[in-house]
């Protein structure tokens, strides 16, 4: 009984999350090119991602989602609003792969931000 409202406390948990992440991703584009200020998990450091990638808590756990939701909102705008025709900037990944690929980068540099790291996927992945 206590692993099903765990489950379910989780589930409501990452809806939530997700549905934050998605409303902030959708406005990134505009932001970006208006200099305005991004909010969420893409403004934690790298050092953050790295410290919690460990952590299997439901609080370690939770934060693991935000950085996924975030991380997949925010390539899935790019995808939608880019200026160079490319339509899934992350072909050939699943979002694991894609959020290891985060992980690397984030073991060199430690003070980047989650946005400056995905930014680093999206370039190094542009065909």
């Amino acid at each position: 009984m206590g692993d099903a409202m765990i489950s379910q406390n989780a589930s409501r948990c990452f809806t939530t999350i997700f549905m934050a992440a998605a409303i902030i991703v959708s406005c990134v584009q505009y932001a970006m090119a208006r200099n305005i200020m991004i909010h969420g998990a893409g403004i934690s450091k790298c050092y953050s991602l790295i410290n919690d990638s460990g952590d299997y808590s439901d609080d370690g756990i939770l934060k693991h989602i935000a950085y996924m939701s975030w991380v997949e909102g925010y390539i899935t705008s790019f995808n939608s609003h880019n200026n160079i025709n490319i339509t899934n900037v992350a072909e050939g990944f699943s979002i694991g792969a894609v959020l290891e690929w985060i992980e690397a980068y984030c073991r060199n540099n430690l003070d980047t931000t989650m946005v400056g790291a995905t930014n680093a996927f999206i370039r190094s992945h542009i065909k």
